[in-house]
């Protein structure tokens, strides 16, 4: 199901419209990692997926579902990641100088349940994160963009699995705007195809006079 990016948009994954096909992750094994190269633009873009949590009620481990391989503990690595923070909330960073990051209450995702999560970010404007296609949370701010080697499903540095059923990965190189969320987590925005170059026009060079060499 991998596909590798071609222009605005790409659907890492696409499962059957009938809603059986999913990625559990159960252990550490079960991690999936795509090059980032061509697939996720820290400049700016949208991440989008369902997801069903599969930890026990109460459970406090750091649990990573989204992450990068951009060491996390420092500031200026420009680490990107959504995960479980103890049994508090779901948290989203995209770090930088100013370190900061979105978080939702956990209770918002019950075990067993699917749920449709969203972030946008764009490194002159800030990030942005949403539930079901509503926004729960955003930030405005400006970050060096670092870019990654891989990105990477259910794993993270120094966290444990983020345990649960993951699909409908999608992953735009654009930031999409509150609307287009919704319409991302119904199911109904239409693609759209990477914007047209234009061509490079060429002006004319000013004639030289041939002389014979001396």
């Amino acid at each position: 199901d991998a596909e590798m990016s071609s222009g605005a948009g790409t659907g890492i994954c696409r499962h059957d419209a009938a809603g059986q096909g999913y990625w559990p992750v159960r252990g550490e094994a079960d991690s999936v990692y795509w090059l980032a190269a061509g697939n996720f633009d820290k400049r700016q873009g949208t991440l989008a997926f369902r997801f069903r949590p599969a930890w026990t009620p109460g459970d406090t481990e750091w649990r990573a579902l989204v992450s990068d391989d951009r060491t996390f503990h420092e500031k200026s690595e420009n680490s990107f990641r959504l995960w479980k923070w103890e049994d508090k909330v779901i948290r989203f960073d995209l770090r930088s100088a100013d370190d900061r990051y979105l978080t939702f209450p956990l209770a918002k995702l019950t075990p067993g349940e699917w749920r449709h999560l969203t972030v946008t970010w764009d490194s002159t404007r800030g990030t942005r994160l949403y539930q079901d296609g509503q926004r729960v949370a955003s930030a405005d701010f400006q970050s060096a963009p670092m870019p990654a080697r891989w990105l990477i499903l259910g794993q993270a540095e120094r966290m444990k699995p983020g345990l649960g059923d993951y699909r409908d990965l999608v992953v735009l190189d654009r930031l999409l705007e509150d609307e287009q969320v919704a319409q991302l987590a119904a199911g109904n925005l239409k693609p759209a195809p990477a914007p047209e170059l234009k061509p490079t026009v060429k002006l004319p060079q000013p004639a030289t006079e041939s002389k014979p060499p001396r």
